[in-house]
């Protein structure tokens, strides 16, 4: 049955009036946070009485989210009910000069009352949204039904300022607003933008764009996704993108003979490749005027002949990139003096170079798909490593007030705090004299009590001697000082003094504004106790940029999110939030988790030391980080669960019983060494006449499992998954590194054909082929961070652990097949043997490929190509490296130095002796000129 069928009008005065309460109950649980069924339950009932029921429950509902929800979701709830008001008087208004929880609740009866006289009993309101959403499904059209905006920041950009790519790539920005005047029956939601960036159709060209958007009517919960083909975006002759990068598919210019190219050795392969992409990158370049080598990198135009062929001699040796290759790649290359002597190496000093994909990666495949694969789990490797990781979601507020008593404070402490300070603000009066002195009588413990008195104490005396803009510059003046005392990054200091400053929300409601960061996290260790109890203190690998979330004075709270012990093989999950049987989720205070140890400033080199003179004056204050943290889980220290039993079955039951004695063969161990010291363990067969017999398990495979946001899930269908589409800038997919073609696979009843399917189901995958990022030429996959990949995006990496810039610096590796969105950060790469080989940090959809921070490095020796520059030896978890100064080994004595733990890496304690012998270095780095 149609849309259209369901909406048949009425014809029976009790069938109007039963629909008319229907559409009274939907708008109601339209308020809700959590509906509890509610609508499947209004939508099945068939009587008045079953309804006057629900509404009971419905109405305790509200007033239960009510009493916990901040002033800041009241606020917004309210808005949402007021758009659903045809005539919204001055509601608006009365909105914004609310102050307190309960004006807000006034006004929202008010709207209620309007809208029960609106949507009146003999159903006109009704009969004149299904006549509205009828036009829009049919032919919705933009400007007239909806426009598209970017959400967040200042601009506000609509969809006819921005490329089509604009939006594609950042389809989360993106959102649909209904015209004002039909807000009060339909909801608009996008559900996928999509266009096509190749040679024979080019949306950036035309200005076109297509969109799936879920309409839905307010009055009777009815939805429909149409997909709406949109144009009048903008455009440019040659289809590249906002940053001049072209988007076209992998073709012909990029491509070598296929026979030819599976016979080659690496360097052979390399060679044809880079010839190709360089002659692209130099067309793309010259786009932008960039044409000869002087402007790409305009700081070596001192090297002469004779520099760079003594540099290609060396390079050659070593494995690396020709001078002309490094260049025009953004690679780090040294500056010579005038007796031919190395001045320094000098680094890209730009934003990140614009990166193309390798056309190996996608031989058989989509090249738009090649991204991973979501919400399926294709064999046991990937099922233990599920069970290991978990979705990381952090809560804080905006705002970040002082500690309260050395801890962060909840939402009442921190009203508390707030009067208090906006007395101090207050010039000396009798007034400032009284509410000292009341303000001071307001002791401990702070709580809902507490802070409404002082509020309203506050504001009640201050509005008999200031008008109410003046008690509001006052409260942003406290505000602004929370904010400048922050430890928060400079970039996120100046965005909230502008919100202050702007207004959009009075100060009441910033105080209470909240802000959440993502990511995924893994079990990597824990602490052995000694009364024979299941452990309950935990460390889990993430990287440095998700732990940069946890920001002192705003961070409040956090969940965990894992998959279930019993999960089978090619289940299609759903979005975590919504596939309750699979994924458990657990609610934390934050005194549970800190941060043990990170990749920051990890040698006792700094990132100037190396460079030429000019670049040591600008990296005087940066040192080197590797993305990569370590998070301790005291579970012991929980106070947000009510458990029944003790902690530490409660820590069993969180981590999947991982450090029970019979789970220890499925416990993590890391790789004795790294792919650059043995690439004959990752270097994968391509489809070659041999390739059939080739013994898979003879080699690595690589497993990547983590928790993006759903925005970029292409494998969700309009029509098929709208109960998940309309989550997707909300919500989590589970996302592998496996073949995209796996998605609801069907193995059919081809016992032959079966076999072959599951011998590939059952592998991994390796490293990709990408050129742009490649720093060995004969070694796919493989890149040195501070020469090929020193910065990610525009910037140097800011950390708010110390406001303090960083270089990348040390080892990586760029998978295949693994492209997800935020959410991902932190994912685990790993063996078949559950070896962990390196994390996750950073996906680049242009380049289709990402990096992983290595967790070894043996060094390599660059034999003075670089001056004094080498790839660093290190080890991130054991340390011991030649210039090595922190490891998570040293990092977890430093913080037990009184007490003599054992741990699950390291059962005989944290010294130096207790290094492994299997994790030692030699004292030399690589150096392939002596190992020949």
């Amino acid at each position: 049955m149609s849309c259209f069928e369901e909406q048949k009008e009425p014809n029976k005065k009790n069938e109007i009036s039963v629909q008319y309460y229907k559409s009274k109950l939907l708008s109601k649980i339209s308020q809700l946070k959590d509906k509890k069924g509610f609508e499947n339950a209004i939508n099945t009932s068939a009587t008045s009485e079953q309804l006057q029921k629900l509404e009971v429950e419905i109405n305790k509902a509200i007033n239960d989210e009510f009493q916990s929800a901040s002033f800041d979701e009241v606020k917004n709830k309210t808005i949402s009910l007021l758009d659903q008001l045809k005539n919204k008087k001055d509601y608006q208004s009365q909105i914004d000069k609310a102050t307190t929880k309960e004006m807000l609740s006034i006004i929202q009866n008010k709207i209620n009352s309007d809208l029960e006289k609106q949507n009146d009993i003999n159903g006109e309101s009704l009969r004149e949204a299904i006549s509205i959403f009828n036009e829009i499904t049919s032919s919705p059209t933009y400007s007239k039904h909806f426009t598209i905006v970017e959400t967040g920041g200042f601009s506000r950009r609509t969809m006819l300022d921005v490329l089509p790519s604009t939006i594609v790539q950042n389809s989360g920005n993106w959102t649909i607003i209904i015209n004002p005047e039909l807000q009060w029956a339909i909801q608009g939601t996008p559900t996928r933008f999509t266009a096509s960036f190749t040679r024979a159709k080019n949306d950036n060209k035309t200005g076109n764009l297509t969109a799936y958007i879920n309409f839905k009517n307010k009055l009777n919960n009815v939805s429909e996704t149409v997909k709406v083909n949109l144009s009048g975006l903008k455009s440019n002759p040659l289809g590249v993108d906002e940053n001049g990068t072209f988007l076209e598919e992998p073709n012909e210019d990029l491509k070598s003979d296929l026979e030819l190219y599976y016979e080659s050795n690496q360097d052979e392969r390399f060679k044809l490749d880079d010839e190709k992409y360089l002659n692209v990158l130099k067309r793309r370049l010259a786009g932008r005027e960039i044409d000869t080598l002087n402007k790409r990198r305009p700081e070596l135009v001192s090297n002469n002949q004779d520099n760079i062929k003594k540099y290609n001699d060396l390079a050659d040796k070593l494995g690396l990139s020709n001078y002309e290759s490094a260049a025009w790649k953004g690679f780090g290359l040294p500056k010579y003096n005038n007796d031919g002597t190395v001045e320094g190496l000098s680094i890209y000093n730009q934003p990140e170079p614009i990166k193309a994909p390798s056309w190996v990666d996608s031989i058989g495949k989509d090249h738009n798909k090649i991204l991973g694969l979501a919400r399926t789990i294709t064999n046991e490797n990937y099922v233990r490593q599920a069970k290991q990781t978990f979705h990381i979601g952090f809560s804080g507020t905006k705002i970040p007030v002082p500690l309260h008593n050395g801890k962060i404070a909840d939402r009442d402490q921190r009203i508390t705090i707030f009067y208090k300070d906006i007395v101090k603000k207050l010039e000396d009066s009798n007034t400032k004299t009284e509410l000292t002195n009341f303000a001071n009588s307001v002791t401990e413990p702070y709580n809902i009590s507490t802070a409404v008195k002082l509020k309203t104490k506050v504001n009640e005396e201050l509005l008999k001697i200031k008008s109410e803009q003046e008690i509001e510059e006052i409260k942003k003046s406290v505000l602004k000082d929370y904010v400048n005392n922050s430890s928060l990054i400079p970039s996120s200091k100046n965005s909230l003094l502008e919100d202050i400053n702007i207004g959009r929300t009075n100060a009441d409601g910033m105080l209470d504004q909240s802000s959440g960061e993502s990511g995924t996290i893994w079990l990597m260790d824990y602490q052995k106790r000694s009364d024979g109890k299941y452990p309950t203190k935990f460390y889990f690998g993430t990287n440095l940029h998700v732990a940069d979330a946890m920001i002192e004075g705003s961070f409040n709270s956090y969940s965990l999110v894992r998959l279930n012990k019993e999960i089978g093989i090619l289940n299609t999950l759903k979005l975590i939030n919504l596939d309750t049987d699979k994924f458990t989720s657990f609610y934390f205070k934050p005194e549970s988790i800190k941060r043990v140890f990170d990749g920051r400033d990890y040698l006792t080199t700094s990132p100037k030391d190396f460079l030429t003179n000019d670049q040591k004056q600008a990296y005087e204050n940066v040192e080197e980080f590797l993305d990569f943290a370590v998070l301790e889980i005291d579970f012991e220290k929980d106070t947000n669960n009510t458990f029944e039993r003790d902690k530490s079955e409660f820590a069993r039951i969180i981590t999947n019983n991982y450090a029970s004695e019979e789970n220890k063969e499925n416990q993590i161990k890391f790789k004795t060494e790294s792919y650059l010291k043995n690439y004959d363990k990752i270097n994968f067969p391509l489809r070659n006449r041999n390739s059939e017999n080739f013994d898979f398990n003879s080699i690595d495979q690589l497993f990547i499992l983590g928790y993006p946001l759903a925005v970029r899930d292409h494998f969700l269908e309009p029509n098929v998954d709208d109960d998940q589409l309309k989550f997707i800038q909300y919500d989590y997919s589970l996302w592998t590194n496996a073949d995209y073609t796996f998605y609801k696979i069907n193995l059919g009843e081809d016992d032959n054909r079966n076999v072959k399917i599951i011998e590939r189901l059952n592998r991994g995958n390796w490293l990709s082929y990408n050129i742009g990022y490649r720093t060995f030429k004969n070694k796919p996959g493989i890149n040195d961070a501070f020469l090929s990949a020193p910065r990610i995006g525009s910037n140097l990496y800011k950390s708010s652990a110390d406001n303090k810039d960083y270089v990348a610096f040390g080892l990586q590796y760029m998978p295949r097949w693994y492209v997800p969105y935020g959410g991902a950060s932190g994912s685990s790469v790993r063996t078949q043997n559950n070896e962990l080989v390196a994390v996750f940090h950073s996906a680049n959809e242009s380049a289709k490929t990402g990096l992983a921070a290595a967790f070894r490095s043996e060094g390599y020796d660059y034999n003075g190509l670089f001056g004094t520059y080498n790839l660093p030896q290190y080890d991130l978890i054991y340390g011991g490296g030649k210039t090595q100064k922190n490891s998570y080994r040293q990092a977890l004595k430093e913080l037990y130095k009184t007490q003599n733990i054992q741990t699950n890496l390291f059962p005989n304690g944290l010294d130096d002796s207790q290094i492994p012998n299997e994790f030692r270095f030699e004292d030399e780095l690589i150096n392939p000129l002596k190992d020949k």
